[in-house]
């Protein structure tokens, strides 16, 4: 008799059944409804759809950030919001960042290494994919928008997490530093197993990337 696998640990990376989000309490106006969504893990999924549709909503209920109004929503086998133990498997990305801080970017590259306890081979690997090094010496609020998205996109990274979630956080890039982080993420799923759902309305460079749309 073969042994008989937890319920967490052979469930998928993502599970949505009958998945409603509303902002009233009664249902009205929900932004969506009836949402169902099954993702295997180590999956590369592409999210789109037009403003407003949701996708951020989604993404956040996903990440545990918001509880859904109706239906179910679980990952890795485990309620997606009461389950808060899953923090520390799931990385939710978003375009949002504290980019005004005056500091110096290589303590603020510091610090996140220290935080994420992560090993000198990541930090490297980083640390290339996203040409931090040049940066290093300058401070935070002297850099470009894609600048500073490459810092915030090191310290949310750094972290071996299961499950990627990015919500429109790669915008500001250009197109080598996006085809860069494109491998990387591609890297993690093949050779971690990590799921990486991405949400963007930029195209360019996704061809043969996702396994799924």
């Amino acid at each position: 008799m073969e042994p008989t696998q937890s319920k967490a640990t052979s469930a998928g990376a993502i599970s949505l059944t009958r998945c409603a989000f509303s902002y009233h309490y009664d249902g009205r106006a929900p932004v969506f409804t009836d949402v169902d969504l099954d993702v295997p893990r180590g999956a590369r999924v592409v999210l789109v759809g037009a403003n407003g549709a949701g996708k951020s909503t989604l993404l956040r209920i996903i990440g545990g950030r918001r509880k859904r109004s109706a239906g179910d929503a679980h990952v890795f086998g485990e309620d997606a919001f009461e389950h808060t133990a899953l923090t520390l498997r799931v990385n939710l990305v978003t375009a949002d960042w504290e980019d005004s801080l005056t500091l110096p970017v290589r303590q603020i590259v510091t610090a996140a290494v220290a935080a994420a306890s992560a090993s000198a081979a990541r930090v490297a690997q980083l640390l290339d994919v996203l040409g931090l090094a040049p940066l290093l010496t300058a401070e935070l609020h002297a850099l470009s928008d894609g600048q500073r998205r490459r810092v915030q996109l090191f310290c949310k990274l750094l972290p071996e997490r299961e499950l990627i979630l990015l919500d429109e956080a790669t915008n500001s890039l250009d197109v080598l530093s996006r085809a860069a982080l494109l491998a990387f993420l591609r890297t993690e799923a093949e050779a971690r197993g990590a799921t990486v759902i991405f949400c963007t309305h930029i195209f360019d460079g996704l061809d043969g990337w996702a396994t799924s749309v």
